[in-house]
């Protein structure tokens, strides 16, 4: 257990056998060590968030390095070498390996930590305990009670030892604009300092009992109200005077831990936001090992939530304040602060609010269970928490959708835990056994925020974890050639879908724009990777139907039409890899169905060669025809049987919505004519891509879908009626019957056909009056072909079956009965004896029941006057109908 003040110092000179530092704190000075004067300091912040070769996100660099291995200059030393002192395991074992590191960042604040373990080895300081961050500086605290105060670029500015009598640091704060420092000890006392020089301002003794250590020291908003607690367990509140130019301190017990002993506390501050409706507020959150208080301090006393907690005994509670803009149910938008609290492996949210008459709630957001134990929990930023559990394991969550975005081992950091506050170690240990435990893994003072940055205590060295901006996640990515995984992170740029996004600014479509172009260049590199792979197909097979998937989710056809087909045109593998990657997308829409004509040329030549003739044919009617070789892909179509992509090229591309029927209506007939026991294949495709067309065209809409351009409907009805209707077709013998495309249509599939036209009298062109009497033609037109004067034999090519003839009959005796059209009283006569011959002789129970329908309809609309009852009654018994 990497406990403060307990941790041994043994093996320390082999640590620095090559790297001692000379450092003599009691005697520093700036002119000793020439530390330079700055006219303008940069902030903590920019320097934490500056790029930095020495980044340990788990894949940069080896934590393990060997005490003799440098990290960077020869004034720093890795920690990593003093595992068996500093980590929670007492054996070095090698450390799970990172989930990725790409999210979070890990870096070791190199100069701060060589100067730590300087100090405990010259001075005696001890181990590192506490630390906190505020304007451009960062103090730690050691074991020893010395107080380091650091500037931005890592420089030692000062050291307070005043109260090395009061044992460890055990906590420490900055005022909000950085100017003050309150440094609680372990046996009781509290310094308030300059963070400029590390001046002691006031000493305060007597704030709370002394026989207990300071656990929490915390600023408010106000610069004269601040907080602590003790071992003890209870919370007071310090108000700072000055009087006759004496610096003073009154403090009072808000919670006693009589009632509870409080294991942490947090304000909530709002100085950087001054006209927030809870800006006269001082809130203050506090948790018990049972359960959370928040009360209103200010501008009088209330309590404002009381939430129960549970769990492991060595589970420390935890709290954490963030600003989050919530959406509220009427769509509006408001920043409220956000309560993080927490114990064992629950986490609830509170979101504080205003209600009429200014009265503070805090009311329940959402619960979130993990599959872990919490010893710290911060939030990094509105929709990212960051929680250590009790294996020194770090996971960034995405609070929004609730998932673990990344894990980071920080085992090898060697955290230093307050252990021996919450014992009361030096101050006699009287504390109760629940407070000790609940200790084990309190990690207040150590693990702490800074801005969006984490920093980690260890007893020996100073780390710092952050979430890197978009941009950087991409090139943490890409220098690793991990491709794949950084177009997808991209992606989720591009399409706002991205969590834990950094840096990522501007209007919704100006982000995409940045995403798109900056994703564009990973893209790129990607492809560049085509020239080194050597003799691996399968990586480039992976590199180009990747390339091709992101080119068209970012919309950039430039890239997948110019780039990346210069560099797989020149290889025949690469190319057919590329041409079958542009299959999926056309068909689903997801690429504009507009190649190059060369590209697209090349996707027709290679899908025959493949004989893959169902995705060319759903290929060549879905493109667009000025990218196609009109008389390449007619030619193949012809050659292939693509009846239904030669039909939309010719009404398409030829605009001739007759040239379908005058030109593929024969060739179906010499089908039918050469197999008459059963159909081919071919002639099944050829006539139901022939009875669709009609049908889309009869209705007025395109084929094979979608519609047709404005004012082309009714051309396309009237072309296509006429060209069915044709007495003759264009190359007719003399042997040729009329109507040659009707009688093979029918012999294809009657009872298609007729649907076919049953569709078509829905349309208005057939119920006007000039419409009614096409109508009437076309009855007249099918009687006569299934009526024929002159019976035809079976052998006949134009030869009617009684099955396609009843069905036709059937169909007319429907309209007949609905009084649209009108039949002379013996050839009504006629096409009742036939449907009443022989029923039962071949006929399917369908075909029955549909003659008698169609009997009953003529019966009940009284069209069959003409034929006396009992003559009716005789022809349905004979047909047992």
């Amino acid at each position: 257990m990497a406990e403060n003040g307990l941790g041994s110092d043994a093996g320390s000179q082999e640590y620095l056998a090559s790297e001692v530092i000379n450092l003599d704190i009691e005697e520093l000075d700036n002119t000793e060590y020439a530390i330079p004067a700055v006219e303008e300091l940069p902030s903590l912040e920019s320097i934490l968030t500056e790029p930095d070769c020495t980044s340990l996100s788990g894949t940069d660099d080896d934590f393990g390095l060997t005490s003799g291995e440098k990290l960077g200059s020869s004034e720093t030393t890795s920690v990593g070498s003093h595992l068996s002192l500093n980590s929670l395991n007492k054996s070095n074992k090698a450390s799970q390996p990172t989930s990725s590191g790409a999210i979070l960042r890990h870096v070791i604040l190199k100069g701060i930590s060589s100067q730590i373990v300087s100090a405990s080895e010259k001075v005696n300081a001890g181990l590192a305990s506490a630390v906190a961050a505020g304007g451009n500086m960062l103090v730690v605290g050691t074991s020893h009670g010395l107080v380091l105060g650091f500037d931005s670029s890592q420089t030692l500015r000062w050291c307070d030892q005043e109260a090395r009598h009061q044992g460890s640091v055990s906590a420490l704060c900055f005022n909000y604009d950085g100017s003050r420092i309150l440094a609680g000890f372990a046996r009781g006392h509290i310094l308030m300092l300059d963070s400029s020089n590390g001046k002691v301002l006031r000493t305060l003794t007597d704030v709370h009992p002394l026989d207990t250590a300071v656990l929490h020291v915390k600023f408010t908003d106000s610069p004269k109200v601040a907080l602590c607690s003790d071992s003890g367990g209870s919370v007071f509140e310090l108000n700072f005077t000055r009087v006759m130019g004496v610096r003073g301190c009154d403090s009072r017990c808000l919670f006693s831990g009589s009632r509870g002993e409080v294991c942490t506390l947090e304000p909530l501050l709002l100085n950087h936001l001054p006209s927030h409706a809870l800006k006269n507020y001082t809130l203050v959150a506090m948790a018990t090992l049972s359960k959370v208080i928040v009360v209103c301090i200010r501008p009088r006393m209330r309590v404002v939530l009381t939430h129960p907690l549970s769990g492991a005994p060595i589970a420390p509670p935890q709290l954490s304040w963030q600003l989050v803009v919530i959406q509220a149910a009427d769509a509006s938008r408001v920043i409220d602060p956000v309560l993080a609290l927490a114990r064992d492996d629950v986490v609830h949210f509170y979101q504080v609010c205003t209600e009429a008459g200014s009265r503070v709630k805090l009311s329940p957001l959402r619960r979130m269970t993990l599959p872990y134990t919490i010893s710290n929990l911060r939030w990094l930023n509105p929709r990212s928490l960051a929680v250590l559990d009790t294996q020194e394991r770090l996971h960034l969550l995405d609070v929004r959708a609730q998932d673990n975005l990344e894990t980071l081992d920080m085992s090898r950091v060697g955290i230093s835990y307050a252990s021996s506050h919450f014992k009361g170690l030096s101050t006699g240990g009287n504390v109760s056994k629940a407070m000790a435990l609940a200790g084990e893994r309190a990690c207040y003072n150590t693990v702490v925020t800074f801005g969006t940055q984490l920093l980690l205590l260890g007893t020996k060295s100073l780390h710092v974890v952050c979430i890197r901006t978009w941009t950087e996640r991409l090139r943490h990515l890409t220098m690793q050639r991990r491709y794949p995984e950084a177009l997808a992170l991209g992606l989720s740029f591009y399409q706002d879908k991205g969590k834990a996004v950094v840096g990522l600014r501007g209007s919704k479509q100006r982000r995409k724009q940045i995403a798109r172009d900056k994703v564009c260049q990973v893209l790129i590199q990607y492809m560049e990777e085509l020239n080194h792979c050597v003799a691996d197909e399968n990586a480039e097979f992976e590199i180009v139907t990747t390339c091709v998937d992101y080119c068209i989710q970012l919309e950039n056809t430039d890239l997948l039409f110019g780039k990346l087909w210069d560099l797989v045109s020149e290889s025949e593998g690469l190319k057919a890899s590329y041409l079958h990657a542009l299959e999926s997308p056309l068909l689903d829409g997801s690429l504009r169905p507009r190649l190059p004509p060369l590209i697209a040329q090349q996707l027709v030549t290679l899908y025959d060669q493949e004989d893959k003739v169902d995705s060319l044919q759903a290929i060549i009617v879905l493109l667009d025809v000025d990218c196609l070789d009109i008389h390449q892909v007619t030619t193949l179509c012809r050659q292939r049987g693509l009846w239904e992509a030669l039909i939309h090229l010719q009404t398409t591309a030829l605009g001739d919505f007759t040239a379908s029927i005058h030109q593929l209506v024969p060739i179906l007939q010499s089908m039918l004519t050469n197999s008459k026991d059963s159909l081919t294949r071919d002639s099944i495709q050829l006539g139901n891509a022939l009875l669709v067309y009609a049908s889309c065209c009869l209705a007025g809409r395109g084929f094979p879908r979608d519609e047709l351009p404005e004012g082309m409907s009714q051309r396309a009805k009237t072309d296509v009626l006429r060209a069915l209707l044709s007495q003759h077709s264009s190359l007719a013998n003399d042997t040729e019957r009329q109507y040659p495309y009707l009688r093979t249509l029918l012999q294809f599939d009657a009872k298609g056909f007729l649907d076919v036209i049953a569709i078509a009298f829905q349309e208005p062109e057939f119920t006007s009056e000039m419409g009614l009497r096409q109508r009437q033609r076309l009855i007249d037109i099918l009687l006569n072909i299934v009526m024929p004067s002159t019976p035809l034999s079976p052998r006949n090519p134009d030869y009617i079956t009684d099955e396609q003839r009843n069905l036709v009959l059937i169909f007319i005796a429907n309209e007949v009965a609905e009084n649209i059209v009108n039949l002379e009283p013996s050839m009504l006569n006629k096409m009742i004896e036939i449907l009443c011959t022989d029923s039962n002789m071949g006929s399917s129970h369908e075909l029955k029941t549909d003659k008698e329908n169609a009997i009953l309809g003529l019966l009940r609309s009284k069209k069959l006057r003409n034929i006396s009852d009992n003559t009716l009654l005789n022809l349905a018994e004979r047909a047992n109908l």
